[in-house]
């Protein structure tokens, strides 16, 4: 889903100082950032993400966490109106302690600010896709996956692209977008070009 994430984000939507990715920003999803940050004092803060002890400037643990809110908004997934706030660290440095940072302030853009900076979305909510269709290919020498392991890989990816629930502890595309888009697998004579 991270790298899924990138077809949209980061690509200058907020200012980071981590090339492509939130950063130390609020943006708490798959492209890193916190959902919860406390002022320790002295522009110290500690991040967290999703109840964890910290967080990731660039990841938060893979497919363990949904797409967050300006995520949603980039893909399209969401209308302006539901986009919340993002407080961005200016100039931050990592601290010493799980989640903790120095930043010389943070500044909070409201959805509006967010939304004349970088122009209103396009194509808006109402048209966005939400169904995508994917393509899976392996590339190894012939016979070099065992049939166990073919299997365990039609597996993950039935579950990957399943309009339900994962079947595993972690999200799929479906639930990881709160249900608003999904994949398929399936590939026709009429998809190939």
């Amino acid at each position: 889903m991270h790298e899924i994430a990138h077809l949209w984000a980061n690509k200058g939507f907020i200012g980071t100082t981590v090339g492509g990715h939130w950063g130390y920003a609020s943006t708490g999803g798959q492209l890193g950032g916190f959902d919860t940050l406390e002022d320790l004092g002295s522009n110290t803060y500690k991040g967290t993400v999703a109840g964890r002890t910290s967080f990731g400037t660039f990841a938060n643990g893979g497919n363990s966490i949904p797409y967050s809110n300006v995520e949603l908004y980039v893909m399209g997934l969401i209308p302006e109106s539901e986009l919340a706030a993002i407080q961005v660290a200016i100039n931050p440095v990592a601290g010493n302690g799980a989640g903790e940072f120095t930043a010389d302030e943070i500044k909070t853009y409201t959805a509006q600010e967010l939304i004349a900076a970088n122009g209103k979305r396009i194509p808006s909510y109402e048209v966005a896709q939400k169904e995508f269709t994917a393509l899976t290919v392996i590339i190894s020498p012939e016979n070099a996956i065992e049939d166990t392991k073919k299997e365990a890989i039609v597996t993950s990816l039935e579950d990957f692209f399943k309009q339900g629930p994962s079947s595993e502890s972690t999200y799929n595309f479906w639930t990881a977008t709160g249900e608003r888009a999904h994949f398929s697998n399936g590939i026709n004579a009429s998809s190939i070009q």
